[in-house]
């Protein structure tokens, strides 16, 4: 992927299995060596510790209720710009 292409995963209802889809992506991207910048939207918490542990790498919360618009378009700026290891 070039930088700065992603990957959105949804779905209209709750326990239809994002989570578990996504840690399968991330575990399978980082395993081919990609370097991967996650990140999980809305308030369950628990979800990004395990992308972080799926994925090797940090995984943000971007909360639409608890975070003003212009927060998180700052945070995905910063997050999927090359950081100085990449």
């Amino acid at each position: 992927m070039k930088n700065g292409a992603g990957i959105i995963l949804s779905a209209p209802s709750s326990n239809s299995g994002k989570t578990i889809i996504t840690l399968g992506l991330l575990r399978a991207l980082s395993r081919e060596g990609f370097k991967i910048k996650s990140a999980k939207s809305g308030p369950d918490y628990i979800d990004t510790r395990f992308h972080a542990a799926a994925s090797r790498s940090e995984c943000y919360n971007l909360d639409t209720w608890a975070m003003h618009s212009n927060q998180i378009s700052n945070l995905c700026l910063l997050y999927t710009s090359p950081s100085p290891r990449d």
